[in-house]
């Protein structure tokens, strides 16, 4: 059990056989049985009350088993399904979550592509860029890359092609920005130097359905914004799916989602579409 007001930032602990954690006694006061919390945060109200509080909502309940929000009780918690959000954590979310609350009104992803995490980018070519990143998964998609052994080169044709400027450098990496209108001429020159010819357009603002619609004719695109109240959140990632998402407790809550590879973490992750959240946006549709 975590505080931060205590020495070394421990409040309290449990040990023992048959001992119980603040955790556990506070899960077995749940008075909802269809109520799920996958939340390891476990935070400190008072000396004699905990409470586990939901990461996608904001609400949960206490070890007596009252429910409690973390607005009320005045927590430091930002909800991954803020109106508002100023950064990528807040629209990203991870398939552990979407599986637990939602249900799935539609489904359809592609397969056979590579993507590189952001750490191990940085590692073999000592540059990053997240438009150059997600350039390479989907050109992975169409054509013979050189794979992990020769990421530092392709790495570099992209970023030569796509015309990526320096932004800035730190610890000795490079880190660039990228043009979004740069990128239909990256991805269709550097395919075709290895045999393969691709068509690439671009939409601003494009809706959900034409990602869908893309993934659908077996193909992969690109999502690129900025966050509306973040002027400096522009980011691109790969697309490689979608999903339609009813909220299990209220069909009338919906979500249409993408399946993104996020360029900074390895696996899938599943990006709210909603456009309202975004000041700049366009998606790349490569077939």
């Amino acid at each position: 059990m975590f505080d931060s007001e205590e020495d070394f930032g421990i409040s309290e602990f449990s040990y023992g056989e048959d001992a119980i954690s603040p955790y556990e006694s506070t899960l077995k006061q749940n008075p909802l049985s269809s109520y799920s919390i996958d939340s390891d945060k476990l935070y400190k109200i008072d000396q004699l009350t905990y409470c586990l509080i939901d990461e996608t909502t904001g609400d949960g309940f206490d070890n007596y088993g009252e429910a409690v929000s973390a607005l009320s009780e005045g927590l430091n918690f930002i909800s991954s399904r803020s109106s508002s959000p100023d950064s990528w954590e807040q629209v990203l979310m991870d398939p552990s979550v979407v599986y637990r609350d939602y249900k799935i009104a539609a489904v359809n992803s592609v397969s056979g592509y590579s993507s590189y995490t952001e750490q191990y980018v940085k590692l073999v070519t000592g540059r990053y860029a997240c438009t150059v990143s997600a350039m390479l998964t989907v050109c992975s998609f169409y054509t013979t890359t050189s794979g992990a052994n020769g990421l530092d080169l392709d790495y570099t044709e992209l970023w030569r092609r796509s015309r990526t400027e320096v932004d800035h450098t730190q610890n000795g990496i490079i880190y660039g920005s990228t043009q979004a209108g740069s990128i239909p001429e990256a991805i269709r020159g550097f395919c075709l130097d290895r045999g393969t010819s691709v068509n690439v357009s671009q939409v601003a603002f494009a809706n959900w359905t034409a990602y869908k619609n893309n993934i659908d004719s077996g193909n992969m695109s690109i999502f690129s914004g900025t966050l509306k109240v973040n002027a400096n959140s522009g980011h691109a990632m790969a697309v490689a799916g979608y999903i339609s998402l009813t909220n299990k407790d209220d069909v009338l809550d919906f979500m249409n989602t993408l399946m993104v590879c996020d360029g900074w973490n390895g696996g899938l992750r599943i990006l709210n579409h909603n456009l309202l959240h975004y000041s700049s946006n366009m998606g790349t549709f490569v077939s």
